[in-house]
């Protein structure tokens, strides 16, 4: 299993090598980590500094805030096309809008169709024709 350790653990284990002058099979012996694992953290620590272990797995920050807005971009220009196919249903009463989206929106997640045509997913599966498959 891999063993996760906390940012705090790692600054201090980089530290014992780089201030403390200690060498780094020693202090990995005294922290019960693997030398080569140490060695690895002190050179990426020697380069970022403390911010080299925020994030998840060996993500920086930059990177992290990087793929969220990615993310989000990606979702927004889900929405936009959504709202662009169905422009003039939006007017329509909710059940139109139902079957409308059923029937021109299938390649889209049901959750997104429903928040862009402003109805909830219950009511999305109440008013919904069966599909023939």
């Amino acid at each position: 299993m891999h063993k996760t350790y906390s940012k705090e653990f790692k600054v201090k284990a980089c530290e014992m090598v780089l201030k403390d002058g200690m060498k780094h099979a020693e202090a990995a012996e005294r922290l019960g980590i693997n030398k080569i694992l140490l060695y690895q953290w002190t050179s990426a620590y020697e380069i970022n500094g403390e911010k080299v272990f925020v994030g998840k797995g060996h993500q920086r920050a930059e990177d992290a805030e990087l793929r969220k807005r990615r993310k989000e971009n990606a979702e927004l220009k889900m929405e936009n096309e959504i709202l662009r196919k169905c422009n003039s249903i939006l007017c329509e009463k909710p059940d139109r809008r139902v079957r409308f989206a059923q029937k021109e929106l299938k390649e889209y997640p049901v959750s997104k169709v429903c928040k862009v045509l402003g109805i909830s997913r219950s009511y999305y599966y109440k008013v919904r024709k069966p599909t023939e498959e």
